[in-house]
């Protein structure tokens, strides 16, 4: 997405695009070194469903585990471009219609 994008609208300092809200996601692009295969993108929010939580991430660890994923040593192979880490720490910015609304905050 460029800066000509003309889906792209700002608000309070919030950059929104016609599909939803933009967000920036670590994503693994192809297997090999750390610093040549995970890439910082900006990608559009999924779609909440009914029984869906968000997560907004505050902290998430590296694990070994990690490491072997993006070096395509470990028993999962993803499609590119794919999502790096699988644990962290955060707390629930969004909730389904279906959600209890005390899990939010």
């Amino acid at each position: 997405m460029t800066t000509t994008d003309t889906n792209l609208k700002q608000k309070n300092g919030v950059t929104t695009h016609s599909n939803g809200l933009l967000m920036r996601q670590l994503q693994l692009v192809a297997h090999g070194e750390p610093s040549d295969v995970i890439k910082l993108n900006t990608v559009t929010e999924s779609a909440l469903g009914e029984e869906d939580v968000f997560i907004s991430m505050e902290a998430a660890p590296i694990n070994p585990s990690d490491f072997l994923y993006v070096r395509d040593m470990y028993g999962v192979r993803p499609a590119f471009p794919s999502p790096v880490g699988a644990e962290g720490v955060g707390r629930v910015a969004k909730i389904g219609s279906k959600v209890d609304a005390a899990l939010q905050g």
